[in-house]
């Protein structure tokens, strides 16, 4: 019996967590099949950045190399390109704040994952 409150008490835990957790998912989500994925997703990447298949944010290894290159372009107004629609400064704004956010999470506990 004690086992099963223990469980209980765990699984609430997780699904608040993840309902937490899934706003700051889908804002990333959303703003990358709006202005990124035409170039960067899954048919021909252009510049080798498919970002459909990119790993969590992590400040760390490759995978945080290139989660900081995605800031710094998204920031430097480098991308997306100018021939396409521009994001609005709130939405960088808010795009940014929330990958850098989820970029210094330690590992394996990252709000988002892409």
């Amino acid at each position: 019996m004690t086992l099963n409150r223990y469980f209980l008490a765990a699984l609430v835990i997780v699904l608040s967590w993840t309902t937490l957790c899934f706003p700051a998912e889908s804002e990333v989500r959303t703003f990358f099949q709006k202005h990124c994925l035409t170039c960067h997703g899954a048919e021909k990447p252009k510049g080798e950045v498919q970002l459909d298949t990119l790993a969590e944010p992590t400040a760390t290894g490759t995978v945080g190399k290139t989660w900081s290159r995605i800031l710094e372009v998204i920031e430097s107004g480098e991308m997306p390109p100018k021939k396409q629609p521009r994001p609005g400064a709130t939405e960088i704004s808010n795009v940014l704040q929330l990958i850098t956010q989820a970029m210094a999470q330690p590992s394996g506990v990252r709000p988002l994952a892409l």
